[in-house]
């Protein structure tokens, strides 16, 4: 049973009075557990069980224990009747809120982890730190036992890392914290191989060692564990598109040779972009003295 109670409608800050009074038809020499459980906002309650008259208090209970404010009586009538339990907003502290009523009788039951709570109400007898309200942490485990894993905890956004290569791609879930296979950062251009995560960065250094040779050095920001490299040859520096031919395309190696000589007069003119299997791959050639990317032609 769910019992909502304490609203504050003055906003003064105080509950008002509103105590609940249940009757129980309770069968004599049977033990029963009167209790309180999964407390919400700042609900704070205290039990009273009276007897026949409805007047005689035969059993009260605040809090269960000093950091729960949950209420329990465990209670065995002498006799067969009916009797009155009120729950009511416990003085302490707290102002509103909301609980659950339980009224079970007692069979044969066991507390295997000793947290206090027998196996008929412990949703989980084997870990002390699960029972009937547990502070609820993030686990993946329903740690008060209201049927629900992980609830009322702050979340956060986790990305499925799909190929295991470290970095999350697309698909997202919220959640207290990453579930199996999920990491905090995302951005992954290929989910589906675990050799890329990011178009690589510029390839540098480029060198001329001798009159057919080009070498260079990986970028800095490499984006995957296998690069592949287009090498661009242009007559004129300005033009790195239509003007321009490939001489290497998608090699591993960083260098290669290019046996063409530049008509007498003229020159030639290269660049490197570096590759791998993202999407927006290869990566860029550079930057034009105005600070926008230096265009190229693509490579087969």
């Amino acid at each position: 049973m769910h019992q909502t109670y304490f609203a504050d409608r003055n906003n003064d800050l105080l509950g008002e009075p509103d105590p609940d009074v249940f009757a129980l038809d309770l069968v004599g020499g049977t033990s029963y557990t009167l209790e309180t459980l999964n407390l919400l906002s700042d609900a704070n309650t205290a039990l009273d069980l009276f007897g026949p008259d409805g007047a005689t208090l035969v059993a009260t209970n605040d809090n269960r224990s000093a950091f729960d404010p949950s209420s329990l009586i465990v209670y065995t009538p002498p006799a067969s009747g009916r009797l009155y339990l009120r729950s009511y907003h416990a003085a302490d502290w707290g102002i509103y809120g909301s609980y659950d009523l339980r009224v079970h009788a007692n069979g044969s039951t066991t507390d295997n982890d000793l947290d206090g709570y027998t196996s008929d109400i412990d949703c989980d007898d084997s870990r002390p730190a699960v029972h009937p309200g547990a502070p609820e942490v993030c686990n993946g485990l329903d740690d008060d036992c209201n049927g629900r894993i992980d609830d009322g905890l702050p979340t956060s956004t986790f990305y499925l890392d799909g190929d295991h290569d470290g970095f999350g791609g697309s698909v997202s879930v919220q959640a207290c914290g990453p579930p199996p296979g999920y990491l905090a950062n995302n951005g992954d251009c290929n989910d589906f191989d675990p050799n890329a995560w990011a178009v690589p960065g510029e390839a540098q250094d480029l060198t001329v060692p001798d009159a057919v040779t080009f070498q260079w050095a990986p970028p800095a920001a490499l984006g995957g564990t296998t690069e592949v490299y287009n090498v661009i040859r242009s007559g004129t520096s300005s033009d790195f598109v239509s003007a321009a031919t490939c001489v290497a395309s998608r090699i591993i190696p960083t260098t290669t040779t290019d046996q063409d000589l530049p008509a007498s007069g003229q020159g030639f003119f290269y660049l490197v972009a570096a590759g791998n299997a993202c999407p927006n791959s290869p990566g860029p050639l550079g930057t034009q003295s105005s600070g926008l990317p230096t265009p190229g032609r693509s490579c087969p």
